[in-house]
């Protein structure tokens, strides 16, 4: 994660000799960092009155504090968390089978409120640091939070078990003895954002949900489909948003490679097998796997390296009419007037793993459901689900990140 602050670009070839009136305005802001954190403790403290209820402000600067650091622990204010436990749990599956997840508890009688926590293409599965942080810290807050592990994802690779899976553990949280069936929510990052909507749509989980959390979503998975093959998240030229990341072609391409690239081939399981070797970052198996390939291969693989665009645009139709096959199982777009209750989206400006045009598209369409409380938050404090930082330079946007985050620990926490 990178929780620095962009700085405008000087010197020669930059089109600037010196430092700009604004980098000029911040570096005054920046060596009276004691004022501005003085404003913005009577920000902080106008929302309590505001609210009525300091106490909820506080876990709001508790959770705030936690997610703009990579481990997850609040610097300053850890004493309002409660103290957890985790325990591997195992729940069964409508098509058979059953799904492992964890449950972060918060030591007390309860019952607590219920969080499904959902991580998105992880190589780490369960034990990433950034989920077991995030998990420990919303656990903190006083929730029972419960996180699947979604094995496909898990393997960059997504069908409509996944579905199945979310509504299996969800169902496995909402009868715990300890939790509140009347406060359940539902959190989704990245692809999960979308996943998780698209199964909370579900009768048997739409009819329990008080409120779903959208970190980075996507609302058409065809859609974004198209901004990976070709930059443009609505396919439209006035709305490009330039290269989409290198992660994302690569899941693009280890999913439907055999659109390009018949499985018969003899160089088809090698390609997929190093595209695979770099999601999970093991790029020193790499070489040895390269060299079998046939020079065929060489070159295919070398062009998909490149990113080539009529290679993804090969790619792009057949892999979009696949997908609708099984698209209103998973996808949000079909069915998000099912949800009920309150829906929050937070999406970076910058991201360019799935286009915040998505999370716009998922806001406009909520507007239209009647019975959704819909919130949006677009930020440039996040990339992708990465925290940039950047509290002098994106002030406002930091403070109205935490108004945002306030209203869902309200949500959360609601009795």
């Amino acid at each position: 994660m990178d929780f620095g602050g962009r700085r405008g670009r000087t010197g020669p070839g930059s089109g600037n000799t010196g430092p700009s009136a604004l980098d000029r305005v911040l570096e005054f802001l920046r060596k009276r960092r004691v004022s501005l954190l003085a404003l913005g403790m009577v920000l902080i403290a106008g929302i309590a009155l505001a609210s009525g209820n300091m106490e909820t402000v506080v876990r709001s600067v508790y959770l705030v504090d936690g997610l703009s650091q990579y481990d997850h622990q609040p610097r300053f204010l850890g004493m309002v968390g409660h103290p957890v436990s985790r325990v591997r749990h195992r729940a069964p599956s409508p098509g058979g089978g059953s799904v492992a997840l964890d449950i972060y508890r918060p030591e007390g009688a309860g019952p607590w409120p219920a969080l499904l926590l959902m991580p998105g293409f992880d190589r780490l599965g369960l034990e990433d640091p950034y989920i077991v942080g995030l998990a420990r810290l919303l656990a903190g807050l006083g929730l029972v939070v419960s996180v699947p592990d979604l094995r496909e994802l898990f393997e960059y690779r997504w069908t409509p078990a996944v579905g199945d899976e979310i509504e299996a553990a969800f169902d496995y949280m909402a009868n715990l003895p300890e939790v509140r069936a009347d406060r359940l929510g539902l959190f989704g990052l990245s692809i999960s954002g979308g996943l998780g909507l698209g199964a909370a749509t579900r009768p048997a989980i739409a009819s329990r949900l008080s409120y779903g959390i959208a970190f980075a979503p996507f609302h058409d998975f065809a859609r974004m489909f198209r901004f990976i093959a070709t930059g443009c998240p609505r396919n439209e030229d006035t709305e490009c948003t330039g290269k989409p990341s290198e992660f994302s072609r690569r899941v693009f391409l280890y999913n439907y490679l055999h659109v390009i690239l018949p499985p018969s081939d003899q160089d088809y399981s090698t390609i997929r097998e190093i595209i695979r070797l770099q999601l999970h970052q093991r790029q020193e198996a790499v070489p040895g796997l390269v060299a079998r390939l046939s020079p065929a291969g060489r070159d295919m693989l070398g062009r998909l390296d490149a990113g080539d665009q009529a290679m993804l645009e090969q790619v792009l139709e057949p892999a979009i009419a696949e997908f609708r096959k099984s698209a209103e199982q998973i996808s949000p777009h079909v069915n998000l007037c099912n949800l009920r209750g309150a829906l929050f989206i937070i999406h970076g400006r910058q991201d360019n793993v799935i286009p915040y045009s998505e999370s716009v598209s998922l806001f406009d369409h909520c507007q239209k459901c009647g019975g959704i409380a819909c919130n949006l938050l677009t930020t440039d404090i996040y990339g992708h689900v990465d925290n940039r930082g950047g509290v002098i330079r994106h002030f406002l946007d930091h403070l109205r990140f935490f108004v945002f985050v306030h209203r869902i620990t309200r949500t959360m926490l609601s009795s």
